[in-house]
């Protein structure tokens, strides 16, 4: 065998495919020796038990593998005699079978079965269509085995017979060349300064490489590793760019992109740089497209759980402040039953104006007190909303933090390209990434912008509650991070990758 000839099967697996099936009870010899109408029919083409015989047992052996077999009746005892005791009378039962059979029969058999099922011999007129099969699936399924597979699948539909291990691997061989000279021609024309990129990384700088950094996975959801992602994302952000354009005019199917990317998160550098320079940059391209999207399902990731984070704090502050509340009016009670009391029995006497009344009533329960306790009961005492933005406000370093790196690392888009949201996280996003930003970012927005913003968030982003404009001031940023609801964010985030 040559050694450049890629070898697909293990000698086991070669064996079961290629070796006469060994049916391991009757059971078994029942289901594949038991014959049809058109079956038996064929069956009487011959005369005598011997060619009878060896005609069931080619028949069984085709229905369990789709080969034909060239054996002696001597080395398959067992099948023979319970074909024999299956089909056959005692007295034919006594007759001793061996050998095997003529050349002529052999061929005849062969092609009687062929044609009774409709499949066709494996022949040099076939392999054009094989070899344009091999090429549409080594796209779709780049590893030999898979593709070997898929194969037989296809030419089981077809209904070709299967053809010898050393033909499949003469067909493989050319066709995984062809593939690999073509993959070749396309990735040898990125520009020679992305080259350059994809070789810095996997250079030796005599610690550890760029591409073992790339290969750490996010550890956890402090900022430390939220950092060090987005620092991950800007440092291949270029190459992505490329692997958007390039990747599509490979022709490769996801699985295929997900396979060649597997094999640069599986080799060591130094193993990379030992490749031919466009092997090692087809693999390394794969692999930073999808890295790439990893990196950004880290972010979203780390997105939404910091905004669960700050929403659930903000709810329980807004939780502790109410209780606060409800305890002091609850202090209240005793001067509120007084209160009523003194409602309920006094009078106005002539002497005293109802102005002077209604302020011995405040000097028993101050007027602050009464409507607090009046609005709590009416279940409008306590602003929870506005505490819970209160406190967000308070978090505006923290929010800043945690929210701003992923602003400015992940490239949002969404299907509808008028979408408030969308509008408003760019408008932040060019805020924070310009040279000269607007204190005032407001003056960023376009008035009709500002008009579709719903009034429960103007409300809340007016500097003094008289106001009538909103005031986008950095310090209202903060304000603006928890009106991103994580699932737009979701669905931005696969509308840009998996669109």
């Amino acid at each position: 065998m040559s050694k450049k000839q890629i070898n697909l099967l293990t000698d086991s697996e070669i064996s079961d495919l290629y070796s006469i099936p060994i049916f391991n009870d009757d059971n078994e010899r029942d289901h594949f020796f038991t014959l049809g109408d058109a079956e038996h029919k064929l069956l009487k083409k011959y005369t005598s038990v011997k060619s009878k015989v060896y005609l069931i047992m080619q028949i069984g052996y085709f229905k369990a593998i789709q080969q034909f077999y060239k054996f002696s009746l001597d080395d398959v005892k067992d099948d023979v005699n319970f074909i024999i005791k299956k089909h056959y009378s005692s007295e034919e039962n006594k007759k001793e079978l061996t050998g095997t059979l003529w050349k002529d029969n052999y061929r005849t058999q062969k092609e009687d079965i062929l044609t009774l099922y409709g499949y066709r011999e494996w022949s040099y007129p076939l392999k054009k269509i094989t070899v344009n099969q091999l090429e549409k699936l080594i796209r779709i399924h780049p590893k030999g085995s898979d593709t070997l597979r898929e194969l037989y699948i296809f030419l089981e539909n077809e209904k070709i017979i299967f053809p010898s291990y050393r033909t499949i691997q003469d067909l493989f061989t050319r066709v995984f060349k062809t593939e690999r000279d073509r993959l070749e021609k396309i990735v040898l024309e990125i520009p020679s300064d992305l080259k350059k990129q994809l070789e810095e990384i996997i250079k030796n700088d005599g610690g550890l490489t760029q591409l073992n950094v790339i290969r750490m996975d996010q550890r956890d959801f402090t900022y430390t590793a939220l950092k060090l992602e987005v620092q991950k994302v800007l440092k291949i952000k270029e190459l992505y760019q490329l692997c958007k354009t390039l990747i599509p005019s490979l022709q490769l199917s996801n699985n295929a992109v997900r396979y060649y990317g597997s094999l640069a998160e599986q080799y060591t550098a130094s193993r990379l740089r030992r490749l031919k320079k466009p092997q090692q940059s087809l693999y390394m391209l794969c692999f930073i497209f999808h890295r790439y999207q990893e990196f950004m399902d880290n972010l979203i990731t780390s997105f939404m759980f910091h905004l669960r984070a700050f929403v659930n704090e903000a709810n329980n502050h807004a939780d502790a402040k109410e209780e606060e509340f409800v305890r002091g009016l609850m202090l209240e009670l005793p001067n509120l039953g007084e209160f009523l009391v003194w409602n309920s029995t006094q009078e106005i006497k002539q002497n005293i104006t109802t102005e002077e009344y209604r302020q011995l009533g405040f000097d028993i329960l101050p007027k602050e007190k009464q409507v607090a306790i009046a609005d709590l009961i009416s279940g409008t005492g306590f602003d929870k909303k506005s505490e819970k933005w209160k406190y967000y406000e308070s978090q505006a370093r923290r929010i800043a933090m945690y929210f701003r790196p992923i602003l400015l690392a992940v490239d949002l888009e969404f299907y509808k390209d008028d979408a408030l949201i969308v509008k408003l996280i760019k408008t932040l996003r060019d805020h924070f990434i310009s040279e000269e930003p607007n204190p005032d970012l407001s003056k960023s927005l376009p008035d009709a912008l500002i008009k579709k913003l719903p009034k429960s968030a103007s409300e809340l982003l007016k500097s003094t509650d008289n106001s009538e404009e909103i005031q986008l001031k950095p310090g209202y940023v903060s304000r603006i991070a928890p009106l991103v609801n994580p699932l737009p964010i979701r669905a931005i985030h696969f509308a840009t990758n998996y669109a």
